[in-house]
């Protein structure tokens, strides 16, 4: 009886306020959605960087260099800037570790955007097996900080240019 009361109704399933009240819907979808697409500030920017930082790359003049010191290496001065595997190549275990857990890691700050700022993390990655292997994108200024665990007594990893890995990879 509710059903067929409602149905007869001509406010809500017909007549000239139907029509209003869908094309006022009609409206506001395409409205918000117009809008949501045309924003460019709500992209997602929260990734490592990486993703981003590789269109900023435009002219890659990336040198393939073997890092065997932990320490800080700038951008622009010790490192080329450019994009590059990070491979582990070598590592030697200490004494004290049996169970062979040494690892480097490796952190690339970028700096803030004023002077003032703190340097960011950009990325960070542990390579922990010989041959494990990290795709880096950096740029004039960050810097990239190369540390260990675990004491190994020496350890090698080879930050490569494109050209350099392919020959690597074929090689290894």
């Amino acid at each position: 009886m509710l059903i067929s009361n409602l149905m007869d109704n001509k406010y809500f399933f017909g007549g000239e306020n139907m029509k209003k009240i869908l094309g006022l819907f009609f409206i506001i979808t395409c409205v918000l959605l117009l809008s949501g697409c045309n924003s460019e500030n709500n992209q997602d920017n929260s990734s490592n960087g990486n993703t981003n930082r590789t269109n900023k790359v435009s002219n890659d003049s990336a040198k393939s260099v073997g890092i065997t010191a932990k320490g800080d290496y700038l951008v622009g001065t010790d490192i080329m800037p450019g994009s590059y595997y990070a491979v582990l190549s070598n590592m030697e275990y200490g004494s004290d570790d049996e169970e062979e857990k040494a690892y480097v890691q490796i952190l690339v700050f970028v700096p803030g955007e004023n002077k003032e700022d703190e340097k960011e993390i950009d990325s960070s990655k542990m390579l922990k097996e010989i041959g494990e292997k990290h795709k880096f994108v950096l740029q004039d200024g960050d810097e990239v900080t190369f540390s260990d665990n675990w004491d190994p007594t020496s350890w090698e990893v080879k930050l490569l240019n494109e050209s350099d890995y392919r020959a690597y990879t074929k090689n290894n």
